[in-house]
């Protein structure tokens, strides 16, 4: 039995390929010693999506761009992407525009390899696959995992042709239904996997060097924070301010994601507040991240300040961490705030100013971020447990390659 896995290496950071290799980890699991398992970047088949993404990535990564200017660049790149992979171009004879011409390397590879199940991680990868299907001798099943439920609200990543979308929460599942008409057979919940449970390369041998020094006197109730910053520039500096004015002394890592002038000033920072239990770096190799975010866990007081990013968001959650987060206005993050507000384990803002209050209060009173803690506990209890989801994920997937029906399973909240 053969699955093949499609993803982008260029759209978001190496992200959505990770969220593939994940997925072949998790089904590689699979007590069938004939389960063969491969995963494909999307763009070897198709170059089209390559350009896209380095467009995507310049948009985003552009320091110039403010966030309201940056937010309408985006849209306007998925508009004119839009355009190419129009709705129902899946399904069209013929297909209009230069997409026609383009999926005869994914049709050849399909119709060589023969995979019983194709899976896209975005959806518009998704829609490629049936359209490539269509013109291939192969009859795979066509399915779609979302890894992140945000860019459903793009119309190039829907789309009911496809029979079969796999979502991590039910909150996702009630988007497609209730805003997009999918008919409720169309739509499982299966649960997120979260890629150091799974995939053991993305958690190598990580050194001490990047962990703060704990106050030896608050060794086991010490208020632990970890700020970080994604292209968040210098309101980060106040964020900053407002920890070291709040009487607390809490052990912080400031990660200043590639921004050298930020981490200068934090770094000013920290000497005019004597912060000798901080400790600031420009970026974490991945291994790092997840140590430092275990430190965290490990505080009495735990709490991650960071934008909205969705696995940011759920790396912390899984490890019961409450948190402050700042909204980006990106579409595929609009739906974090809403998350972690909903589900009771953090706040989301649009303003710096409105998050420093917050955070103020916070610090001032501990057993708010103790009950917040709580809260994110048994969130990851109930609904991240790596093996229960990786047993719902593998039922379903599997029992999906082999007959095209899936079995029955609980949807997770």
């Amino acid at each position: 039995m053969k699955v093949h896995l499609f993803a982008m290496k260029t759209w978001g950071e190496l992200g959505n390929l990770l969220a593939a290799k994940t997925l072949a980890a998790c089904l590689a699991e699979s007590d069938d010693p004939n389960l063969e398992i491969e995963v494909f970047e999307t763009e070897r088949f198709m170059p089209r999506f390559a350009h896209y993404g380095e467009r995507i990535a310049a948009i985003i990564k552009d320091r110039s761009l403010d966030v309201p200017t940056r937010i309408a660049c985006y849209h306007a790149l998925m508009e004119e992407i839009g355009d190419v992979f129009y709705p129902g171009f899946e399904t069209d004879e013929p297909i209009r525009g230069p997409v026609a011409d383009e999926l005869g390397p994914l049709a050849e590879h399909l119709s060589s390899h023969r995979p019983d199940l194709v899976l896209g991680t975005k959806g518009v990868i998704a829609r490629v696959l049936h359209a490539a299907t269509q013109r291939s001798s192969a009859d795979p099943v066509v399915a779609n995992f979302v890894t992140n439920e945000g860019l459903l609200t793009l119309p190039i990543h829907r789309s009911t042709t496809i029979r079969h979308h796999f979502v991590p929460f039910e909150s996702g599942r009630r988007l497609l239904l209730e805003r997009y008409g999918y008919g409720p057979d169309l739509v499982r919940a299966v649960g997120r996997l979260i890629a150091h449970a799974h995939v053991s390369s993305v958690t190598p041998q990580a050194t001490d060097s990047v962990l703060p020094a704990a106050a030896p006197a608050a060794a086991q109730t010490e208020h632990r924070i970890i700020v970080f910053s994604n292209r968040g520039g210098s309101p980060y500096l106040d964020l900053l301010r407002t920890i070291g004015e709040s009487g607390t002394r809490p052990s912080v890592l400031f990660i200043g994601y590639n921004d050298p002038d930020l981490v200068a000033g934090a770094r000013a920072l920290q000497a005019e507040l004597d912060a000798d239990n901080w400790h600031v770096v420009e970026r974490l190799g991945q291994g790092d991240y997840i140590k430092s975010i275990r430190w965290l866990s490990h505080g009495r007081y735990p709490l991650l300040l960071s934008k909205t990013g969705p696995n940011t968001m759920l790396e912390a959650t899984y490890f019961g961490i409450p948190q402050l987060l700042l909204g980006s206005g990106l579409p595929a993050e609009e739906w974090v705030g809403p998350f972690v507000e909903e589900h009771g384990f953090g706040l989301s803002f649009r303003t710096m100013d409105a998050l420093c209050e917050t955070l103020a209060a916070w610090l001032a009173d501990p057993e708010e971020i103790a009950r917040r803690r709580a809260v994110a506990e048994r969130f990851s209890r109930d609904l991240m447990n790596q093996q229960t989801v990786g047993d719902t994920i593998r039922s379903s997937i599997l029992s999906l390659a082999r007959t095209n029906e899936l079995v029955a399973t609980e949807q997770p909240a």
